[in-house]
């Protein structure tokens, strides 16, 4: 009888024995989830194949699938937060002018008083908003 020495794998993240169908090919090209490019990621430099472990055991690659679906909702989250803190702020401004409108409007002083130019754009009209945001809360919390 021939010996046939098998040549146990382990997986190249944690290192475990692995058996069966417990393995996921890191490198295969057209897997749903590209195993390589999430480990590359969540390792923080590029992975090839370099004649170590080639396989992932299926905890690990359920890690890795989790750690994309977070990534993932994280990106949306961001997204829609930012797109309702625009809005907010929109509306915000909004209610400032015609707050201000009505004012100069009903009090017409000596002309002192000047319309105010927008909070303004980009970083700096957010920080300038979120800076607003902040002495409401906190002229709030003294009364």
């Amino acid at each position: 009888m021939l010996d046939v020495v098998k040549m146990k794998e382990s997986c190249r993240i944690c290192a475990r024995e692995l058996c069966g169908n417990q393995r996921r090919w890191i490198f295969h090209p057209a897997a749903k989830l590209n195993l390589q490019v999430l480990l590359s990621h969540a390792v923080g430099r590029e992975l090839s194949r370099d004649g170590r472990g080639e396989f992932a055991c299926s905890k690990c690659a359920f890690m890795l699938d989790r750690m994309y679906r977070f990534d993932t909702v994280v990106a949306r989250v961001e997204a829609l937060s930012l797109e309702r803190l625009h809005k907010l702020l929109l509306e915000k401004d909004r209610l400032r002018h015609c707050i201000g409108g009505l004012y100069r409007k009903n009090n017409a002083e000596d002309g002192s008083v000047a319309p105010s130019a927008g909070t303004g754009g980009g970083v700096v009209g957010t920080e300038l908003g979120l800076k607003t945001s902040l002495w409401w809360i906190y002229q709030s919390s003294r009364t």
